[in-house]
């Protein structure tokens, strides 16, 4: 099997494909020939990142941990409309305090003889 990989550091790579027969044209630089490739464990909220020892040309994983799930659809239509409903009453404010605000205006214009 042959490993494709981008350098991690002078020991270490970051495997990025596995070519089974590769053609000529597909051996590079960043590559190498394994004798085997290990299963990786299957660890919860866990995603293996396959690395390979460029000395020893053995792979082994690094488990990073998944990111938080993103919240369903459910839950995002029912902020949406929390939102609206809340958007609806300061637009409501909003309206009331110009009204206010064009009354004032008025009757201090009336005041100065307009």
């Amino acid at each position: 099997m042959y490993v494709l990989f981008d350098p991690v550091n002078d020991v270490i790579g970051k495997v990025r494909a596995y070519i089974q027969a590769p053609y000529p044209e597909q051996i590079e630089e960043h590559g190498v020939f394994v004798e085997t490739i290990p299963p990786s464990e299957a660890l919860p909220g866990m995603v293996p990142i396959p690395l390979i020892n460029l000395d020893t040309k053995v792979i082994y994983y690094d488990y990073v941990q998944l990111p938080p799930p993103l919240p369903s659809d459910e839950t995002i239509a029912g902020k949406i409309e929390k939102l609206e409903a809340e958007n609806s009453q300061i637009k409501e404010i909003v309206e009331q305090k110009d009204r206010e605000n064009k009354n004032a205006l008025f009757e201090i214009y009336t005041m100065l003889g307009g």
